[in-house]
């Protein structure tokens, strides 16, 4: 009797791993989507400030060249 209580527990026990596991990977993946569209955005903003340094750096050398 013991031995079968002791499986039915170790099942639980299992379940709840699994269910808790499974919670974890979906927190997970909703986490690295964010990341990724914060990187994404990021990206955005460093081309953008690249090409205003870009057109700095062509307005300083106008400016060298008078």
């Amino acid at each position: 009797m013991a031995y079968g209580v002791q499986q039915n527990i170790t099942a639980r026990e299992l379940e709840t791993a699994a269910t808790n596991a499974v919670d974890l990977i979906a927190d997970l993946e909703a986490k690295v989507a964010e990341l990724e569209a914060e990187v994404e955005n990021l990206s955005g903003e460093v081309a953008s400030i690249e090409e205003d340094n870009r057109l700095l750096e062509d307005d300083l050398d106008k400016a060298k060249n008078k």
